[in-house]
């Protein structure tokens, strides 16, 4: 029997949002590494629904934007009030409109809602952030999360999150995922290995220079 299952969103009714992969690209130049992590999901139900997505950075990382396709919609955010962001929000959603709304909560990780995405429709989720890494024993280490773990206490009570904002966990979820790495300046003479996955590397040219890219040998 398979025992496997597969990442997925939930709206708030309970209904099925699944994940169908994540892809990783990112540049370190120096101590400054920039990501760009796209996700992609399908709302696989008869009718629209509205989801709410939490997700957490990296120590350290700061947020340099969010994107959404909904379909052929592309949606990006804009700082206003909160209130002012709720009421617009709201107000897109009573109309019909596919809208998105981020917050940051008191545990500094974020929820992301996501409202009138369509029957049978295609979502892809784009997080771009930035991080400074710290060179430890003359080497940088890098650490991309590929899961969400369960959280110590409780999400509500102890992280102060809404109900709706807690995510769900699972050991079993699976999905595909691939990363590429490029590795500027001086760090495209460094020696590079993996702990965790099988990766390939090579050195190509690019504007300036050589840039060494680093890939996974297969998918993971």
């Amino acid at each position: 029997m398979d025992q496997r299952e597969y990442a997925r969103l939930e709206t708030q009714g309970g209904q099925p949002v699944m994940l169908l992969g994540v892809k990783l690209t990112g540049e370190l130049r120096g101590l400054m590494f920039e990501a760009r992590v796209e996700q992609r999901f399908c709302n696989p139900t008869d009718s629209n629904v509205e989801v709410v997505y939490s997700f957490p950075l990296p120590w350290g990382a700061v947020l340099l934007g969010v994107d959404v396709q909904l379909g052929d919609k592309h949606l990006t955010g804009a700082v206003v009030e909160k209130e002012e962001a709720e009421d617009r929000y709201e107000e897109a959603i009573s109309e019909g409109n596919a809208a998105i709304m981020l917050e940051k909560n008191r545990d500094h990780s974020y929820s992301l809602n996501l409202g009138n995405l369509a029957a049978q429709e295609d979502c892809i989720i784009t997080l771009r952030y930035a991080q400074t890494l710290q060179f430890e024993q003359h080497a940088l280490r890098l650490l991309i999360s590929t899961v969400i773990a369960p959280r110590y206490g409780d999400a509500v009570i102890d992280g102060g999150l809404l109900p709706h904002q807690a995510p769900s966990h699972s050991l079993l979820a699976e999905y595909p995922f691939d990363i590429v790495l490029r590795l500027h300046g001086d760090l495209a003479d460094a020696r590079v290995a993996s702990p965790s996955h099988p990766v390939g590397v090579a050195r190509i040219a690019s504007d300036g220079g050589t840039c060494l890219t680093v890939s996974l040998a297969r998918q993971g």
